[in-house]
């Protein structure tokens, strides 16, 4: 059983397949089904759970109405969001998922599901309308893909792909020793703003400790965004604690609580000025680096140095003016003022200038005239 879906429409077929000889095998197709996706836009991932229930009423029909005795099933999907679903126990979803995944658990087994690679998924060819497909007797529509005349132990599907992943990302966000980046669900690229990658991360945290997707809809609270700071935190100084007391040994770097931190050499001189005893090290190039120096730029847009001190209240970040000055030239808000305050300052010299000429006089104070003029 093949199932697919697409934006267009959402498909499934069945092909059977019997040994002709030593390790050879022959596949036909029994029966296909296909509809249209609705009027209303459905999300992808919808359209691929419509598709698996598809199959799996497809499957029961041609079970029930036929003769044959068949060895085993194999549901074959090339979407790992689907498989997750049917594969997970404790599924809290909407309606919509939970009906069509509970269909699915009642008239198929989940040993029975497995992944493949859309490369392969033949049903891929019924979702796309404007794809000419030959269809006649021996073609590849009727003899289906060629891994089946192989042995089940040769075919390029796999059991269960996110069982590995899901223990990945429940031991990332459990145990802060493990780098994020590991993990393909924080891919920092995606994100703008460092507040909502911090609050993105902590609501994550909160899911997976709960183990529902309530725990995401709940208020964070501070304990929980200082939490999910210092693990990005950790994460993006892995690269810099390889022989980190020689390499920042001028700024008096300590370790504590697995974060480097540096200026214990002029802590005294720190806590008088900045208020502080100690500043957590972030690297120089790394996308979070330049997440937080846009947040604290973004807050009222005003110059390098005020910025600068602003994020020294809490990081040092080694040329860190530089860094400052590119997002600022970056920022096109502070295009807008500065342009404005441009044109603002040659408006005021102008009428400086205006008011320097023009001298206000009585009516023929400065008319010359003469006292030999003849009557």
């Amino acid at each position: 059983m093949f199932n697919d879906a697409s934006t267009l429409a959402y498909s499934a077929c069945a092909y059977a397949r019997w040994q002709v000889g030593s390790g050879k095998y022959i596949a036909r197709l029994l029966a296909s089904k296909s509809r249209l996706a609705p009027i209303k836009i459905q999300t992808v991932p919808r359209l691929e759970l419509a598709s698996a229930v598809l199959s799996a009423r497809l499957c029961n029909t041609i079970v029930e109405e036929s003769n044959i005795k068949y060895d085993y099933i194999y549901h074959l999907t090339d979407s790992e969001i689907v498989l997750a679903q049917i594969m997970k126990d404790n599924l809290n979803v909407g309606t919509y998922v939970a009906n069509r995944v509970s269909e699915i658990r009642e008239t198929t087994s989940k040993e029975e599901w497995h992944w493949i690679s859309t490369e392969v998924n033949i049903a891929d060819l019924m979702t796309r309308p404007n794809l000419q497909v030959n269809i006649d007797a021996g073609s590849y529509w009727q003899r289906g893909p060629d891994f089946l005349g192989l042995p089940t132990t040769e075919w390029p599907i796999k059991a269960i792909p996110l069982k590995t992943e899901e223990k990945t990302i429940i031991s990332t966000v459990g145990i802060s020793k493990v780098c994020i980046k590991q993990c393909s669900l924080f891919d920092i690229d995606k994100f703008r703003s460092y507040r909502k990658l911090i609050r993105v991360t902590a609501r994550l945290i909160s899911a997976f400790r709960e183990r529902s997707l309530k725990g995401i809809s709940l208020s964070l609270t501070g304990e929980q965004l200082k939490e999910a700071e210092t693990l990005w935190i950790k994460c993006i100084q892995v690269p810099l604690q390889d022989n980190w007391q020689v390499r920042f040994k001028r700024l008096g770097p300590f370790c504590k609580d697995g974060i480097l931190y540096v200026g214990s050499r002029i802590a005294t001189w720190m806590k008088s000025n900045y208020n502080n005893e100690a500043f957590i090290l972030l690297p120089t190039t790394h996308k979070l680096t330049d997440l937080c120096i846009k947040d604290v730029h973004d807050r009222d847009h005003v110059g390098v140095d005020s910025t600068l001190c602003k994020l020294q209240a809490k990081f040092w970040i080694p040329q860190a003016r530089k860094l400052i000055k590119a997002t600022k030239s970056r920022c096109v808000t502070c295009r807008k003022l500065e342009k404005k305050l441009t044109m603002f300052e040659s408006l005021s010299h102008w009428q400086d200038a205006e008011n320097d000429t023009a001298m206000t006089s009585t009516p023929l104070r400065h008319t010359p005239l003469t006292t030999h003029a003849q009557i």
